[in-house]
């Protein structure tokens, strides 16, 4: 049996046991939502009912309406398009030279979210993106992250970090490439559903902007914002919307200009800095985002699986997730069972555990940043070793391995840089 096989083996394990648990009592917001929006009627989201979800993932939701079979019919389904979504995921994670798809494969977040919200839905196109733009395959990747951004907004902070990666490496035509393809692509999926022609013109639609007006007005959750209350502190959603704003912009530019930094030295320019780069911006925003639901951790288990991370790392961080996970949810089957033992459970369990599941993200932060200042031999672009024996020149180069993989039309490969080396990872 090959590696490759036995770890796709067992993230199917892993996903399949995640859909199981499901019906052992084991809570998932896709069934809820199937009887809170009367989703047999096949209403079509931000036309006729508001969503607090982002378009993607709203259109999913609709699809999957219209399998027959009530509850049960429309969780399986969706549950299928996940658990796919998931394998397609490790699977990819071996196109990245130097990743190590184990720690994905046996992470106990497959099992825990596979199926508890969308986000699979947005980690394949995302990470597909990440490949393309390893790849050189500027606009394709472009396309994946919009797709991946209007699913789950989080992969956003990706976009100044590529952009910017461009820039600096193959100069400001690639990087309005990226922009300009981004912003298309975005129309393009929002459009129909944002705008409306009235006598008037042209107007947004209440039932697309209540996505964003929703998470304006969400309170805070038990995250960072939780520990002002300890001292007595009381912060209204504004000032916590405003302050969360301005950290998270503070942080996109420092992992901006530690990635500018590592551009501009060593083997930064044959180097991916846009991964690790990714990790840290991510990381950063669920750190300071006023609302963190347990599935967040899954984006950060896959990066470091992505980036091969110390097994102790991913294994440690998986742990505290996999506590908070279970405290979670044990305070709220009390809460929703009316016992009295929900606040201690909150006060005396759950608050700590989320000191150190902060604590565990701003780890992974630190980690990441120093990943992108100092490298390993596997960020550079280069063949992957099945290919190793029979490279081709680039000028002779027909199609890229990645391309391929993900069945996209190719083109000879252009520079990645000024600097690239005769060998690369796509050609």
């Amino acid at each position: 049996m090959s590696v490759v096989f036995a770890q796709l083996l067992a993230a199917a394990a892993m996903l399949l046991l995640g859909v199981g648990l499901r019906p052992a009592g084991l809570y998932s917001d896709i069934p809820h939502l199937y009887g809170r929006d009367a989703l047999w009627r096949h209403p079509l989201p931000y036309v006729d009912y508001a969503l607090e979800y982002p378009v993607g993932t709203g259109l999913a939701i609709w699809l999957a309406g219209f399998v027959p079979g009530g509850y049960g019919a429309y969780f399986a389904a969706t549950a299928a398009v996940l658990v796919v979504a998931g394998f397609l995921t490790v699977w990819l994670g071996h196109r990245f030279d130097g990743a190590n798809p184990w720690l994905l494969a046996l992470s106990p977040a497959l099992p825990l979210y596979v199926v508890l919200n969308w986000d699979l839905l947005a980690v394949l196109p995302a990470v597909a993106a990440l490949l393309l733009f390893r790849c050189g395959r500027d606009g394709w990747g472009a396309g994946l992250l919009a797709a991946a951004v209007w699913i789950k907004l989080f992969p956003l902070v990706l976009v100044p970090l590529v952009v910017l990666d461009r820039a600096l490496k193959r100069g400001w035509r690639a990087a309005f490439l990226i922009g300009g393809v981004f912003i298309g692509a975005s129309v393009l999926i929002n459009a129909p559903f944002a705008l409306r022609v009235t006598p008037t013109g042209f107007e947004l639609r209440e039932g697309w902007l209540y996505f964003f007006r929703f998470h304006r007005d969400r309170p805070s959750e038990v995250n960072l914002w939780s520990i002002a209350e300890w001292f007595g502190v009381s912060l209204s959603v504004e000032r916590i919307n405003a302050y969360s704003a301005v950290l998270l912009v503070l942080g996109l530019g420092v992992v901006m200009g530690l990635l500018r930094h590592a551009a501009t030295r060593g083997d930064g320019r044959t180097r991916d800095l846009v991964l690790p780069g990714t990790l840290a911006a991510l990381g950063w925003w669920f750190f300071v985002n006023k609302s963190y639901s347990p599935q967040y951790s899954l984006w950060i288990a896959v990066l470091l699986a992505l980036l091969a991370a110390p097994p102790a790392l991913a294994v440690a961080f998986a742990g505290v997730d996999l506590a908070y996970f279970a405290l979670s949810f044990i305070m709220l089957h009390l809460l929703w069972s009316g016992s009295p033992a929900a606040e201690w459970v909150y006060r005396q369990l759950l608050q700590p555990a989320m000191v150190v599941r902060e604590a565990a993200i701003l780890v992974v932060i630190v980690w990441a940043a120093r990943r992108m200042l100092r490298g390993r031999p596997g960020d550079a672009p280069r063949a992957p070793a099945w290919r190793r024996s029979a490279i081709v020149p680039r000028a002779s180069c027909l199609a890229t391995d990645c391309c391929n993989l993900l069945e996209v039309a190719c083109r000879p490969p252009q520079r990645y840089h000024q600097e690239r080396p005769r060998r690369s990872a796509c050609c």
